[in-house]
């Protein structure tokens, strides 16, 4: 009987050692999934700058298209000025043109 447990003890031990190894076996995958898992971290940190950047640009093309519906709103409002004073300047040369034929008349 002694013998019988010697020899279910002697798979048990054989056991263990398969088990053994089959977790140092895992531990090597662990190992590669952590270096893995640091790649991707290193990628994610790289595309977290990135994002950053392109927030940045976002920022600084919304500025500039604020800065150029400034200049577009100064602009008309440059274009209507001119346009009252050209009015005023023709008015002022028909009458000027007006004067000029009545003094020839006389």
């Amino acid at each position: 009987m002694d013998a019988r447990f010697g020899e279910v003890d002697g798979r048990f031990h054989d056991l263990d050692g398969r088990f053994n190894s089959i977790d140092a076996q895992f531990s090597k995958v662990d190992a590669r999934f952590n270096e893995i898992e640091a790649r991707f971290s290193k990628i994610d940190a790289r595309f977290n700058t990135i994002d950053a950047r392109f927030n940045q640009m976002d920022a600084k093309i919304e500025t500039l298209a604020a800065s150029i519906h400034r200049m577009l709103a100064i602009f008309e409002e440059r274009n209507a000025k001119n346009m009252f004073v050209l009015d005023g300047y023709t008015n002022l040369y028909d009458n000027q043109k007006k004067f000029r034929a009545a003094l020839k008349k006389d």
